[in-house]
C-alpha cells in the first residue's frame, strides 16, 4: 500500500465501497482509527482489501497489532 502514494491507493481502496471508513481514517491519526475498525467489521473490509493485491501486506498487520503496523508502514515502507 505504501509504495505507492497513500491517497492514490486509498482512492482505489474507495472503489470497493468502504469509502466512508477510508474518508474517517484520513481525517484522524491513521493508527487510532484502524485500531477502531478492528473492533467492527474489519474482517469483511480486509477481504475486500484483498482483491487490490496487498493481501500478503494485510495479512500480517493482522497478526501483529494492526494499528501499530499502520504507523511502521506509514513511516517507514512509504
Amino acid at each position: 500500500m505504501n509504495i505507492l502514494n497513500i491517497g492514490v491507493q486509498i482512492t482505489k481502496m474507495n472503489i470497493l465501497n468502504i469509502g466512508v471508513q477510508i474518508t474517517k481514517m484520513n481525517i484522524l491519526d491513521i493508527g487510532v482509527q484502524i485500531t477502531k475498525m478492528n473492533i467492527l467489521d474489519i474482517g469483511v473490509q480486509i477481504t475486500k482489501m484483498n482483491i487490490l493485491d496487498i493481501g500478503v501486506q494485510i495479512t500480517n498487520m493482522n497478526i501483529l497489532d494492526i494499528g501499530v503496523q499502520i504507523i511502521k508502514m506509514d513511516t517507514g515502507v512509504q
